[in-house]
C-alpha cells in the first residue's frame, strides 16, 4: 500500500505544492511546518489504522521538502517507529514546536540520497543528515551521486530492495 498525501500549501511562490513556507534553505517556517506535520501525521496514522498496516511494516519517504517532512514524522518525539525512513535530497529539520528524537529510534534503518551538484538544497545538508543519523545510532545507507536536485534513477533498484528489506525486518518484530 502506498500513501501519498499532497503537500497542503498551494499558494507559495514559485507555484506547485509545498509542505511548508521556506524561511531559508534548511529552515522551515515554524507555524506552517508544525501544522503540516500534524496534518500529515494524522493522515498517515488514520490510513494505516484503517488498512490494518502496523508501523513496523511502514517506510516513510520523500523528496526535497517531502524528505524533511518524512524525517520529522519518523523521528518526531513520541511518534511510532516505522520500519525505516527514506530521504532524497532533503535535510533533518530543527523547528521549535516539533521535537525530533533520533536516539529513541536507535537501530532503525534509513536510506539517504543526495545530488552532489544540488543547487536547491546543497549536498552539505545530505551529509549532515547522514552524520546526525549515524551519531544517533540510526543504521543509515548514504548515496551521493553526480546529479542536481532530482532522484537518481540509477538508485531506484537499490532503493526498492532496501524498502523490501526494511519492511521484512520490521515484520520480524511481529513474531518476537
Amino acid at each position: 500500500m502506498g500513501i501519498s498525501p499532497g503537500a497542503p500549501y498551494t499558494h507559495i511562490p514559485p507555484g506547485g505544492r509545498h509542505w511548508y513556507v521556506i524561511e531559508q534553505v534548511g529552515q522551515p517556517d515554524e507555524s506552517s511546518f508544525v501544522a503540516s506535520l500534524q496534518l500529515t501525521s494524522r493522515i498517515v496514522d488514520d490510513q494505516l489504522r484503517a488498512a490494518g498496516v502496523p508501523w513496523n511494516r511502514t517506510v516513510l519517504g520523500g523528496f526535497s521538502q517531502g524528505a524533511a517532512v518524512s524525517y520529522a514524522v519518523a523521528f518526531g518525539d513520541g511518534r511510532p517507529q516505522p520500519a525505516g525512513v527514506l530521504g532524497m535530497s532533503g535535510f533533518v529539520p530543527m523547528v521549535r514546536g516539533w521535537r525530533i528524537d533520533m536516539r529513541a529510534k536507535r537501530g532503525m534503518p534509513a536510506y539517504v540520497t543526495h545530488g552532489a551538484f544540488d543547487p536547491v538544497i546543497p549536498v552539505g545538508f545530505g551529509r549532515r543528515t547522514k552524520d546526525l543519523m549515524e551519531a544517533s545510532g540510526i543504521r543509515v545507507i548514504y548515496r551521493e551521486t553526480r546529479i542536481q536536485h532530482s532522484i537518481d534513477p540509477r538508485l531506484i533498484g537499490e532503493i526498492r530492495t532496501w524498502i523490501s528489506e526494511a519492511i521484512a525486518e520490521g515484520a520480524k518484530s511481529d513474531r518476537g
